[in-house]
């Protein structure tokens, strides 16, 4: 989705910068034990059939505002032990909450040349640390439009 967006507004003759590199985001995942992506992929494997329902509510979730959701969907339709709050809580703090500070830092001269289409993914949106309440800290108005 990103390339597309990227694609689509060169295409239009838009500028278009990037308030991570790819090198940055791996860096992130890679950061992760190689157990906690082993389960990831076994547990997404063991969706089956129900991945597409899990896709299909991700999205009316994230049309109806609700991307607050979204952790809740995943602990209910991948549930586990004591050991993977642990787990879910470092995932959170290394490739949401870390980079979304890393992401406003990098949107603010964006920002000020003014007239801007931003594009995040949905789990960095909400709650107290998400990049809603952080552009809102740093002194932004943010609102919904639908």
């Amino acid at each position: 989705l990103d390339i597309k967006l990227a694609e689509d507004a060169r295409a239009s003759g838009k500028a278009v910068d990037g308030l991570e590199t790819v090198a940055d985001q791996l860096r992130a995942m890679a950061s992760l034990p190689l157990a906690f992506h082993m389960k990831g992929l076994v547990d997404t494997l063991k969706l089956g059939d129900r991945v597409n329902d899990v896709n299909e509510t991700m999205i009316v979730l994230y049309q109806r505002g609700d991307t607050g959701m979204l952790w809740p969907l995943f602990r209910a339709v991948l549930p586990g032990d004591e050991d993977d709050s642990a787990s879910y809580a470092a995932f959170e703090e290394i490739m949401i909450t870390s980079r979304n500070k890393v992401m406003i830092d990098h949107a603010r001269p964006i920002l000020a040349k003014g007239n801007v289409f931003m594009a995040v993914g949905a789990l960095h949106l909400p709650g107290a640390e998400g990049l809603v309440e952080d552009f809102r800290k740093a002194g932004y108005t943010v609102t919904a439009v639908d």
